[in-house]
């Protein structure tokens, strides 16, 4: 019988990583990731996320002999799956976010070619 602690449940979380680099003209980029993942407990969840975000800290040269490093920069968010993942095949929401600007957003997710 598994007890309280053992129960695993599936979460969703949101990272922030931001690129820098040596080049005087280098402009950041940013990317937002979001992860699925298995913990115990919300307060896990968000532990596993954090090191995940961290993980994916690196620098590299690139071919113009700058160095590119990618950083950890902020947790969004964990939150719990709200679907059951036996349905993944017809589609299992991930994550969602409620916003209240929505010229804002697509100033910042702009349209692109219809899919």
């Amino acid at each position: 019988m598994k007890t309280e602690e053992q129960v695993t449940a599936y979460y969703s979380a949101v990272v922030i990583v931001a690129s820098s680099s040596t080049a005087a003209d280098y402009k950041p980029l940013y990317e937002e990731v979001v992860v699925l993942m298995t913990a115990a407990s919300e307060e896990v969840a968000k532990e596993k996320a954090l090191a995940y975000g961290k993980s994916l800290e690196h620098s590299y040269k690139n071919c113009y002999d700058e160095t590119i490093s990618i950083s950890f920069k902020r947790l969004v968010a964990v939150k719990p799956l709200l679907d059951e993942l036996k349905d993944f095949d017809t589609g299992v929401e991930v994550y969602n976010r409620y916003f209240d600007d929505y010229t804002a957003y697509e100033a910042f997710e702009p349209k692109r070619q219809t899919l």
